[in-house]
């Protein structure tokens, strides 16, 4: 059996997960994983295409997955990499109003 080495394509920085996340007992571990590896989730081929130039010209990366929570409801957590690969927030769909910003 032969083992294959995955290299993250870009830096995550400092990651940030929203209360929202937390609440949902919601391991954000493997979906990381994926997001820096490029595998964008559950997203339109289009989206995918978007994130592939993104890596190329340092702008935001994004990705969602669909999570099953502790209490067995589906949600959209989206992770999202800032355009200079300083910041990750990791949220629940609907709470983008929550994102802090540099001021905060």
């Amino acid at each position: 059996m032969g083992y294959s080495k995955i290299e993250p394509l870009f830096p995550l920085g400092e990651i940030l997960i929203s209360s929202g996340v937390m609440n949902h007992e919601i391991n954000i571990m493997p979906f990381l994983r994926r997001h820096q590896s490029g595998d964008w989730g559950d997203q339109s081929v289009e989206d995918y295409k978007i994130n592939e130039h993104a890596l190329s010209y340092d702008l935001e990366i994004l990705s969602q997955y669909h999570v099953s929570t502790h209490k067995g409801k589906i949600e959209t957590v989206i992770i999202m990499t800032e355009n200079d690969r300083s910041r990750t927030v990791v949220f629940i769909a609907g709470e983008l109003e929550s994102i802090p910003t540099d001021n905060n």
